[in-house]
């Protein structure tokens, strides 16, 4: 019985942490995501893929580790600017040469 109830409370503490993170904006919840440890990059990508902005496998939530403090603690460029302008390339950027990259430079600028 102990241990029903304890799942039982783990599913609504669950339940609660989803809601909340539904109701949070983009921002707020890249913020929270800052807050409890991750990099600038990190965050916004982790809140881009929870808010189902754009659907990002793991291996590219992965790929933002490195941009830490300016590319792994070097300050040399920043986290959030380097992660918009992935997320923008991941929607806008082209496939081939031959495409145009006038949207992308435009959604960037």
């Amino acid at each position: 019985m102990v241990i029903h109830q304890k799942i039982l409370k783990l599913e609504q503490l669950v339940k609660l942490q989803k809601m909340k993170q539904e109701s949070l904006t983009l921002s707020e919840l890249a913020k929270d995501y800052y807050m409890q440890g991750y990099n600038c990059a990190e965050s916004i990508f982790h809140a881009v893929k929870d808010k189902v902005i754009l659907e990002l496998p793991e291996e590219i939530l992965k790929m933002t580790t490195g941009f830490r403090a300016g590319i792994v603690g070097m300050g040399c460029i920043c986290g959030v600017l380097a992660s918009c302008v992935m997320l923008l390339s991941l929607k806008y950027g082209r496939k081939n040469k031959e495409e145009s990259v006038k949207l992308l430079n435009e959604k960037i600028k």
